[in-house]
C-alpha cells in the first residue's frame, strides 16, 4: 500500500513539473489564454508563436501598450498582465480611415464606431486617414458592437503580438 506521504510527494512533483513545462512553453511562445469578454466567444484558447506577416482574419493574442493596459484595468475590462484577443482586420499597406463615427478599410465602410460604452461613459475617439506602416496591424472584433479594439486604441505593432490563436 502506498503511504499518504508518498502520494503527497508525487502530487507536488507532478504539479512542479507541469508548472515548469507551462513556463517553458510560454517562454517559447506557446500558451493558453482565457477570453472572458463578449468581444470574442468566451473560453480557453491555445496559441502558438506568431509568424509574420500576419494575414487578415487570423485571430491573435497581443499585449496592450502600458497606456491602454492601465485604461483597460481601470475599467475592469482586463486583468493585470492579461492578453487581448482579436482578429486581424487590416495589414501593412491597408488604408484606415475613421470619420463620422465610421471605420473604413481600403475605402470600404466596415462598421460603426460608438461614442459611449454605457450612457454617459465615453470611449476614446480617433479621427484619421492613413496607411498602416510595416509592422502595424488593425485588430477588430465585430462579435459585439462595443468591442474595445483598434477603433479606439489604433494600430497594434507586431512587437505587441504574442501568438496566433487556434
Amino acid at each position: 500500500m502506498i503511504s499518504k506521504n508518498k502520494i503527497t510527494l508525487w502530487a507536488v512533483v507532478i504539479i512542479l513539473f507541469l508548472t515548469g513545462l507551462a513556463d517553458f512553453l510560454n517562454h517559447i511562445g506557446y500558451g493558453i489564454a482565457y477570453q472572458g469578454s463578449d468581444s470574442m466567444p468566451k473560453g480557453w484558447y491555445f496559441y502558438t508563436p506568431a509568424r509574420f506577416p500576419l494575414h487578415r482574419d487570423q485571430i491573435v493574442v497581443f499585449k496592450p501598450t502600458p497606456l491602454w493596459q492601465e485604461y483597460l484595468e481601470g475599467h475592469h475590462w482586463l486583468l493585470s498582465g492579461a492578453l487581448l484577443m482579436k482578429p486581424v482586420a487590416a495589414v501593412p499597406g491597408d488604408l484606415i480611415c475613421i470619420r463620422d463615427h465610421q471605420l473604413y478599410i481600403n475605402q470600404q465602410k466596415i462598421t460603426a464606431i460608438v461614442a459611449d460604452y454605457a450612457p454617459g461613459k465615453a470611449l476614446p475617439e480617433l479621427s484619421f486617414c492613413r496607411r498602416l506602416l510595416p509592422g502595424e496591424y488593425w485588430m477588430l472584433s465585430t462579435h459585439i458592437k462595443r468591442s474595445f479594439d483598434s477603433r479606439y486604441f489604433g494600430p497594434v505593432d507586431e512587437l505587441q503580438v504574442i501568438g496566433l490563436v487556434h
